[in-house]
């Protein structure tokens, strides 16, 4: 059975990058604008990845997280974050996503080709924290 994946990203083309990216591996791929579809998807299927945009409209990334981790039955699906951030931020917003558990952290631009490798690595158990 193929792994499932979703990705929330309010930028569209983004969502369309990494699905393409990630379904010629076989995996299988939701996309969602915000927070709010992750929610309504962890509810309705099983998820064994979730790529995440930290700004979004509705519900961000942050607190996306937040409600992942507080509820048993998700705080141990792995999390890869993929954020545009400004060179100030970058140290501080890899700290707290470390704090809360997160697998792996993109800045965009990024590589969709290494995305997907840390995928596969995460997804096969070896996963290493970046």
């Amino acid at each position: 059975m193929p792994h499932s994946i979703i990705v929330a990203d309010d930028d569209k083309e983004i969502c369309d990058l990494i699905k393409i990216s990630l379904e010629t591996k076989g995996y299988v791929v939701t996309t969602v604008a915000d927070g709010r579809g992750v929610l309504k998807e962890l509810k309705r299927q099983i998820i064994d990845l979730v790529i995440v945009d930290i700004q979004m409209p509705e519900l961000d990334g942050y607190h996306l997280i937040e409600k992942m981790r507080e509820k048993e039955e998700w705080k141990s699906i792995p999390i890869v974050v993929v954020s545009a951030l400004t060179r100030d931020s970058r140290r501080s917003e890899e700290l707290w996503a470390r704090d809360l558990g997160v697998s792996a952290f993109f800045v965009k631009p990024f590589n969709p080709l290494t995305l997907v490798n840390t995928a596969e690595k995460i997804l096969s158990g070896k996963e290493e924290t970046t």
